[in-house]
């Protein structure tokens, strides 16, 4: 299966992100709308708040005051808010703030998943540039390559890799990130229309079946429609000249088993 691997800006927190391939291996400017850095010309919303990236929103769902996730809200890059959202960055509330520190929400290691996968479908479904280059990944295995930050809960990590470009063949991890873009990219994926076998034999899709079956019932249901007026569709729905003939023949005879496709939906 071919694997897109994406995610984590090359540079230090802060620093502007990275115009090509990372030094991990992850082409940062071909894959950026997947990550949860990326930021968002239309926001998604967590409990009433809209935030500028997927990456502001999750920080700020792991702490139940809404003071403190509005403060989230308006950071200025999703870097400062990865980083004031970790154990490192909360310890620096009441320094670096003015805030008093606050701990994790009690429930975040149930909730977490699921918050993950809400805010990144909201990101796709609100951001249509962005949803396209996703559907045109088709079904690679998308993995957030998380060797920098050596994160195997959210991504997947080459442990081997010292510094250098991850072999995608040693990655490790559970790569969450990863797994709720996939799902994103199946549940927002176009439906596509059921097919099903019409009397010719071929597959059709079922408004076109339909059709077939209602002209079938009313040609059956009427004796002076002749064979002649429903070549035409029966070539069209798909049969070949010789099998289009007969039905029509039986149709002319007045054989009620017949069945007569109608044209198809053009």
């Amino acid at each position: 299966m071919t694997q897109v691997l994406f995610g984590g800006y090359p540079s230090q927190r802060g620093r502007a992100p990275a115009t090509g391939v990372n030094r991990y291996g992850n082409d940062w400017k071909a894959t950026e709308v997947l990550s949860n850095m990326a930021p968002l010309s239309a926001p998604v919303r967590y409990e009433g708040i809209d935030f500028p990236s997927v990456e502001h929103a999750f920080q700020a769902a792991k702490f139940e005051d809404d003071g403190v996730r509005r403060l989230f809200a308006g950071l200025s890059s999703a870097s400062d808010a990865k980083f004031l959202g970790s154990s490192r960055g909360a310890s620096q509330w009441q320094s670096r703030l003015g805030v008093p520190a606050m701990g994790l929400r009690a429930d975040w290691n149930e909730v977490k998943g699921g918050v993950l996968n809400e805010l990144v479908e909201q990101k796709f479904r609100n951001n249509p540039e962005m949803l396209n280059y996703l559907l045109s990944t088709g079904n690679a295995e998308l993995i957030e390559n998380a060797t920098g930050w050596r994160d195997q809960e959210y991504g997947m990590v080459d442990p081997r890799a010292t510094g250098g470009v991850a072999d995608p063949a040693r990655l490790v991890g559970k790569n969450m990130t990863g797994v709720a873009v996939m799902r994103a990219r199946e549940r927002l994926a176009p439906e596509q229309p059921a097919a099903v076998v019409n009397p010719t034999g071929q597959q059709v899709a079922d408004g076109v079946q339909l059709k077939l079956d209602l002209e079938g019932q009313q040609a059956q249901e009427d004796p002076k429609r002749k064979a002649g007026d429903l070549l035409p569709w029966l070539l069209a729905a798909g049969g070949t000249g010789l099998a289009a003939y007969a039905l029509a023949e039986e149709l002319n005879r007045g054989n009620p088993g017949a069945q007569v496709p109608a044209p198809p939906v053009m």
